[in-house]
């Protein structure tokens, strides 16, 4: 496949393993802990309104100083949507990087608060047949001072991938994705 194809597919498989992931985690937990667990909304990627790459920061700052939840930021203020992030997928052949044309999230949380992974431009970065995750934003109630982020994610535009790190993909744009070993490891781990 020629690179820009291979890597959106890679980035596309990613995107449904890590998907998956919190499927898989979420189910566990309402089977095993019940509702309270389990997340309010589906476990899913939302398309927001009114926020992009250059103002996402600013927006989130504003709207958690006012003492906003995440929930009323994510599904009032941005107006959150249900979307297949691969159409918004963007590959930089010069740094070798995929991210997106506009700020992605993936809601998650439980049945009181959710929460959310913000993707951005840059999230993650090719090296040979490697891929590495390199950025992504949790953003949660708790929230408050978005200079840290800020600092964060313009180190990380400048990030580049060590040989032989992250999750390894062939020619066709199959990635080893350790699916079952990050489940085991994060179905329990978090107590809410």
């Amino acid at each position: 496949l020629p690179k820009e194809e291979l890597y959106k597919k890679v980035a596309g498989a990613y995107l449904d393993y890590d998907v998956k992931l919190y499927w898989m985690i979420d189910d566990y937990r309402l089977k095993t802990f019940g509702r309270f667990w389990s997340s309010k909304y589906e476990v899913a990627y939302y398309e927001l309104e009114n926020i992009n790459l250059s103002n996402c920061f600013e927006v989130l700052e504003k709207y958690y100083q006012e003492g906003k939840t995440t929930e009323e930021i994510l599904m009032k203020e941005l107006k959150a949507k249900k979307t297949d992030p691969k159409k918004y997928l963007k590959i930089n052949l010069k740094d070798t990087s995929v991210g997106f044309d506009r700020p992605i999230v993936r809601v998650d949380g439980d049945d009181k608060a959710i929460a959310g992974t913000l993707f951005l431009d840059k999230f993650a970065i090719f090296n040979g047949n490697y891929m590495q995750f390199n950025h992504s934003e949790y953003i949660y109630d708790l929230v408050t001072n978005f200079d840290i982020t800020r600092e964060y994610y313009k180190e990380r535009k400048n990030a580049v991938v060590g040989i032989g790190k992250g999750f390894k993909f062939d020619n066709c744009g199959n990635i080893n994705y350790p699916l079952e070993e990050y489940y085991l490891g994060g179905r329990d781990i978090e107590m809410r």
